[in-house]
């Protein structure tokens, strides 16, 4: 079901529209749709579309996988293929980093929207998340729930249920 992520604070010229949906037994689709104006994000320059550290620090898209034990997942994505998953043991506490087995995620970004399939995770909540930095220097911290206190998408308590994700 395609959801509205909403910005933690201020006022932002761009909406995001985000879904979550389980295409098969292996893989999971997710989709970023950005409307308004769109003229004025932010990209990052085209660079090789490969695994790569802090793609937070530009606009990028982001999925946080909660399971039923202390651990998570958080996957991100940039508009020019780049992708990153990393895997917690608790909350902000890095584990042992997430090594595929499969293909690299697939990444299409065409027309505002952003299409991406990863690997199929098992996970009890997730939330869809997304970082974008505007031509004016300012930054919005977009999801589908936000902690009560601050832009934090750690937070086991700023996610939907999976069940959410069949709607």
């Amino acid at each position: 079901m395609r959801r509205e992520l909403t910005p933690f604070s201020g006022q932002c010229p761009i909406k995001i529209y985000g879904e979550l949906a389980f295409r098969d037994n292996e893989t999971m689709e997710m989709s970023f749709e950005l409307s308004g104006e769109v003229k004025e994000v932010l990209y990052p320059l085209k660079g090789p579309n490969k695994r790569k550290h802090e793609l937070w620090t530009q606009t990028c898209f982001e999925a946080f996988f909660f399971k039923e034990d202390e651990t998570y997942i958080e996957w991100n994505f940039n508009n020019h293929g780049s992708w990153q998953a990393y895997h917690f043991s608790g909350y902000r506490e890095p584990a042992p980093p997430i090594e595929l087995t499969t293909a690299p995620p697939k990444i299409e970004f065409e027309n505002d929207r952003i299409n991406i399939e990863i690997p199929q995770i098992d996970f009890i909540s997730f939330n869809l998340t997304s970082i974008i930095k505007l031509k004016s220097g300012e930054s919005f911290y977009f999801a589908l729930v936000h902690s009560r206190v601050n832009a934090d998408f750690h937070q086991r308590e700023a996610s939907l249920g999976r069940e959410l994700a069949l709607i």
